[in-house]
């Protein structure tokens, strides 16, 4: 299950959390430009799915009123990967040690 977690989504997947993420922020009845889009994504697309869904959720739930810059939400995509592979790595190493 872990390693579902561990998965990296497609460029399509991304590219609609990162559309979703942009328009909490972005002028309403204005689309965001895929210029926009297509940054972060080449920034986002070869981090976890879950990780950058999860962090989606996270923002979209914060009481911020600013937007994320796109270095902003890598770095925190980024974090929650590391917690995820750490509690992985764990799990796996008390699993091994049982056997």
């Amino acid at each position: 299950m872990l390693q579902q977690a561990q998965a990296i989504g497609s460029v399509q997947e991304v590219g609609h959390v990162v559309k979703r993420l942009l328009l909490n922020y972005w002028p309403a009845g204005k689309p965001v430009p895929q210029t926009v889009v297509q940054d972060w994504v080449r920034h986002l697309v070869d981090q976890p799915f879950a990780s950058i869904f999860e962090c989606y959720e996270r923002q979209i739930r914060s009481t911020d009123d600013w937007a994320p810059r796109v270095g902003q939400f890598l770095e925190k995509v980024q974090r929650h990967a590391q917690q995820v592979k750490h509690i992985e790595d764990a799990l796996r190493l008390s699993i091994s040690d049982r056997t």
